[in-house]
């Protein structure tokens, strides 16, 4: 099922090789960004050069990012706020990928918690 919604899906030998080649160079500009903030991967500028990742490969295939980025941080995302439902006035550790940083701050900053992040 995942490889179905593969982002460089219905493009040509050539086409794909030339997209995964950008897809590494978004991961080694990811990568570059570990010297920001006091834990690797924990900052602002990773954020920043991982949203603009995801956006290209929304502009690459918009069916497969939404299938396989969008929805999946929502379910993710979800979990989340159902455990803070669950367990109101407790802290919560919420440990993720660092790709999925920026959208969790985005949508847990909006509901009524206080959110650490960066952590520090």
């Amino acid at each position: 099922m995942w490889n179905a919604f593969d982002p460089f899906n219905g493009y040509s030998d050539v086409e794909r090789k030339e997209l995964e080649q950008r897809d590494d160079h978004w991961f080694a500009e990811q990568m570059e960004t570990y010297q920001f903030g006091e834990i690797p991967f924990n900052s602002k500028e990773f954020d920043r050069v991982t949203r603009q990742k995801y956006e290209w490969l929304h502009q690459v295939n918009a069916k497969a990012q939404n299938f396989r980025w969008v929805v999946r941080n929502q379910i993710m995302i979800q979990r989340v706020k159902n455990t803070i439902e669950a367990h109101p006035g407790k802290r919560i550790l919420c440990i993720v990928g660092a790709d999925h940083n920026y959208i969790f701050q985005e949508e847990l900053m909006i509901e009524p918690v206080e959110l650490l992040y960066p952590l520090r």
